[in-house]
């Protein structure tokens, strides 16, 4: 697995705050809430998806939230406002993917579960 993908992943899980302001947030980089956050979940997934990188577990339930997240608004052109459960099952999806990455401090985390 390549270190760039595995470090896209952690910084994604890790450096960003879990919160919703009350404000909307743009090209922060800090929230989990902003669109571009969304994008590098569903990008770096799609990504270890393609390179057989992911459990079939794991691949199931991306495809699942990408659906949930296009047919609900969350991203395209018109999009909706950030929920908590949208962030939660981000996170979720995060962490899997580092399970099936064989990244250790991951494989029994707890923390993001949905």
């Amino acid at each position: 697995m390549g270190d760039r993908l595995i470090g896209r992943v952690i910084d994604l899980l890790e450096n960003r705050i879990n919160d919703i302001p009350g404000y909307e947030v743009r090209n922060t980089h800090e929230y989990k809430c902003e669109r571009g956050w969304f994008g590098g979940v569903l990008s770096n997934g799609q990504l270890a998806a393609a390179r057989g990188k992911l459990d079939k577990k794991t691949v199931a339930y991306f495809w699942a939230m990408e659906k949930y997240f296009r047919k609900t608004g969350l991203v395209g052109v018109n999009r909706r406002w950030t929920e908590e459960k949208d962030i939660k099952m981000g996170n979720r999806v995060l962490v899997m993917m580092l399970r099936d990455f064989g990244v250790g401090k991951y494989l029994k985390v707890e923390k993001y579960a949905a």
